[in-house]
């Protein structure tokens, strides 16, 4: 069902995805305030996933009288990933005001987005890290939908070579710096230079 989805949507449209919980810490709402924004632009928004606030999102959607946004049932882990790499634009919205996050994060849905080569884009009041190093897509401040819906119409005018250059940045950067044997070749690195050997 994924697939015809997209290959219907793709003739006419640029399709920004999201993929995961649907609830208050996953800020799905701002998706749905940007799509608001958007309704009137080729551009549609296909929201996988379940959680506490799904059918809260689904009935925003019908009140606002939105046609651009679709909810998809959660899936397998592989079909996640099939639904990613089918996407023009993945988004991640995160809720602001968190000082935490001034420290980093590194969320197992950036590696899952990175990895299915598409461009990201993440609203996050914190430290700009691994998409920024990766230069796979950009960041914007937390609870902005104002925001979102710019950069997301900015994404959409983009050339397709450009957008694919983004999305592969992300994969190989994964590869070359994320894989097992690097990561355990650099904690040994630190462990050599931090641990004074015993005479």
């Amino acid at each position: 069902a994924h697939a015809e989805f997209f290959e219907e949507k793709r003739k006419n449209n640029f399709i920004v995805g999201y993929a995961g919980t649907i609830g208050l810490a996953n800020c799905v709402d701002q998706i749905i305030e940007a799509a608001k924004i958007l309704k009137d632009q080729p551009i549609v928004f296909a929201i996988l996933g379940a959680g506490p606030l799904k059918d809260s999102l689904i009935e925003k959607t019908k009140e606002y009288g939105l046609p651009n946004v679709y909810f998809f049932d959660k899936v397998s882990k592989s079909k996640v990933a099939a639904f990613l790499s089918n996407a023009d634009l993945l988004i991640n919205p995160w809720k602001g005001g968190n000082s935490i996050y001034n420290y980093g994060v590194s969320p197992n849905k950036w590696i899952d987005y990175m990895h299915s080569a598409r461009p990201i884009l993440v609203s996050l009041d914190g430290y700009y890290c691994i998409i920024n190093e990766a230069e796979c897509g950009r960041f914007i401040p937390a609870d902005r939908p104002d925001l979102m819906a710019e950069e997301i119409l900015k994404f959409s005018k983009m050339d397709k070579a450009t957008l694919q250059k983004m999305g592969e940045n992300g994969k190989k950067f994964l590869v070359e710096n994320l894989n097992y044997g690097i990561l355990t070749d650099n904690y040994l690195r630190i462990i050599d230079h931090t641990i004074e050997p015993k005479s």
